[in-house]
């Protein structure tokens, strides 16, 4: 077994909800924490609607704002492929469109992890 990336070692520790980050908070790093500590447990009540929208376009007021807006969404892009198994090109698409679901749709396409049926 190889040495781990970065991301599957964090990806490790927060899987047993063991959370030390030994490198500077940046945006990157607190999106990946947070995605992770929620992964497995991202739940819908079972009449919500869940979507995802283009939301990063439009004019901007400088070219570095453009290229950090590109950048996060193709992080974003290949965050959502990497948890739902789909192809980048499909979850790119359906940004486009402004994606709109049931519950039960959003736990098909791998978005969320349960229906809560019932309040314990």
């Amino acid at each position: 077994m190889g040495t781990p990336t970065l991301s599957e070692l964090i990806a490790r520790l927060l899987k047993e909800r063991i959370v030390f980050i030994g490198t500077p908070i940046d945006d990157a790093v607190a999106t990946e924490t947070v995605a992770n500590l929620l992964f497995g447990h991202r739940a819908a009540l079972p009449n919500a609607r869940i979507g995802f929208d283009e939301l990063w376009g439009g004019s901007t007021s400088s070219p570095r704002q453009a290229q950090e807006i590109a950048r996060l969404r193709t992080e974003f892009i290949q965050q959502m492929a990497k948890d739902t198994g789909r192809l980048p090109g499909l979850i790119e698409g359906d940004m486009k469109r402004g994606c709109r679901m049931t519950a039960t749709e959003a736990l098909d396409y791998g978005i969320i992890d349960t229906v809560v049926e019932k309040l314990s």
